[in-house]
């Protein structure tokens, strides 16, 4: 399986939930491509955010060594899964499908626990430590989940 996660920036919310399930996959000796890009061209090959970078070492995932990457029509190729965080990256995704195909591989990470809900996951806007709690608990809760299926 290889799953794609996309967020606007692609500094914060869609390397954690790639890292997320990364370390979920290692633990349970699953084999899987995990991945995360975004829309913001002005950030390109930067690291993510170094909050989110702390934040995850805190929680025992490393998302370090992510690289900030654009978001292709190439990746409806690539991957099996893309799963987006809000409406805006979702409608970003969509408008780079070529098919119906691609169509039915975009869907909301929240739908993962929150079926048909098409919710965002939450941005840590202030970058509180609450405002990360609160987005990484909902992402555990979808990895859980996903690790669970493969």
């Amino acid at each position: 399986m290889k799953i794609l996660f996309v967020c606007h920036r692609n500094d914060m919310v869609s390397p954690l939930a790639a890292g997320i399930l990364k370390e979920k996959l290692r633990k349970k000796k699953v084999e899987a491509v995990v991945d995360s890009a975004g829309f913001e061209p002005h950030i390109l090959g930067e690291p993510p955010d170094p909050q989110a970078v702390s934040y995850a070492k805190e929680k025992g995932i490393d998302i370090s060594d992510h690289v900030i990457r654009l978001f292709s029509s190439r990746d409806f190729d690539e991957f099996d899964k893309i799963f987006v965080t809000d409406y805006r990256t979702f409608k970003d995704v969509v408008f780079h499908a070529r098919d119906a195909d691609d169509k039915k591989k975009v869907d909301y990470l929240m739908n993962v626990i929150l079926p048909g809900s098409n919710r965002a996951v939450p941005h840590p806007h202030n970058l509180s430590l609450l405002d990360f709690d609160t987005t990484y608990k909902l992402i555990n809760r979808a990895c859980e989940k996903l690790a669970n299926m493969m």
